[in-house]
């Protein structure tokens, strides 16, 4: 899905933020919000996007799971008809 050389190929960035010895990664919003699009409009798993950009699956999973409950109630967050999506996956 991305370049071999880097798993965020293509994607805004994130950043290592140290905490009392240990590094961790941060992502910004624009990341997250990417990510969550090749979910929720490309159709792909949360699973393989995750292996794909290198982070963990729970973690996107999370992301999309806070970023639905910031939708209204009913909406999934996806502006596109569902023969959009489809002309989309092909």
């Amino acid at each position: 899905m991305f370049g071999a050389n880097s798993p965020h190929h293509g994607l805004p960035g994130s950043y290592q933020v140290s905490t009392m010895g240990e590094k961790r990664r941060s992502y910004d919003d624009e990341f997250k919000q990417a990510a969550i699009r090749l979910v929720t409009v490309n159709g792909h798993g949360v699973s393989e996007t995750a292996r794909n950009l290198g982070i963990n699956a729970n973690m996107l999973s999370r992301w999309k799971r806070e970023e639905e409950a910031k939708q209204p109630t009913g909406s999934t967050g996806n502006t596109f008809s569902r023969e959009e999506q489809q002309e989309l996956r092909q």
